[in-house]
């Protein structure tokens, strides 16, 4: 099993997901973004509120430039599986090889 150890996890890259691992990170905390999703967005980005007509970058385009400015790392594909102990979380994801399992140690956990 494959072993992480941050500042910050963050559980879910949705909207407020991606704002809560922006926000830590510019304070210069080491931050995790963990989605059982291949990309980020949550439901309300999932289908895409990216309008052809308007020049300016969508709010999603916006807060995502924002999250690979700050640092924060996204890990999708995690989906949650257990909290053994205090502080750790146990999560699998599957890829050509088989479901991976991985654990997560973190100093604070956001949902």
């Amino acid at each position: 099993m494959t072993s992480h150890a941050t500042d910050v996890l963050v559980v879910g890259a949705g909207p407020a997901g991606i704002a809560a691992a922006t926000a830590a990170a510019g304070c210069g905390r080491r931050v995790l973004l963990l989605d059982d999703n291949a990309k980020p967005g949550g439901q309300i980005w999932r289908g895409g509120l990216e309008s052809q007509d308007h020049p300016q970058p969508s709010a999603k385009a916006r807060a995502l430039q924002a999250l690979r400015a700050s640092g924060a790392v996204l890990l999708p594909g995690r989906r949650v599986i257990d909290a053994p102990q205090g502080k750790t979380l146990q999560t699998v994801s599957e890829d050509q090889d088989g479901t991976r399992p991985e654990s997560f140690a973190f100093d604070k956990l956001i949902l």
